[in-house]
């Protein structure tokens, strides 16, 4: 599949991230930013230590991590992809 069109994604129940960067490094060269929603408060500190530590921000992604189920974002711009995650 061709995801070089995807400029913007979110990503639900990203976990710690290790697969929603290696997807987004091999699969979305023309991302501009990239948000991952995670509701559990353990996961999000190693989250954003795995995208910092990646290096997505050297690529130009604008990234955003939030702290919240699901049903509850409300980001607010329209995402061209979005990544469901589930750690079951």
């Amino acid at each position: 599949m061709d995801f070089g069109w995807v400029r913007l994604c979110a990503a639900f129940g990203a976990g710690v991230g290790e697969d929603e960067i290696a997807f987004v490094r091999t699969l979305m060269p023309n991302l501009q930013a990239f948000a991952a929603v995670e509701p559990d408060p353990m996961l999000v500190g190693a989250l954003q230590r795995n995208f910092h530590r990646d290096g997505l921000e050297t690529l130009g992604i604008e990234l955003a991590v939030v702290e919240t189920p699901l049903e509850r974002w409300n980001g607010a711009t329209p995402v061209d992809a979005a990544l469901l995650s589930s750690s079951t």
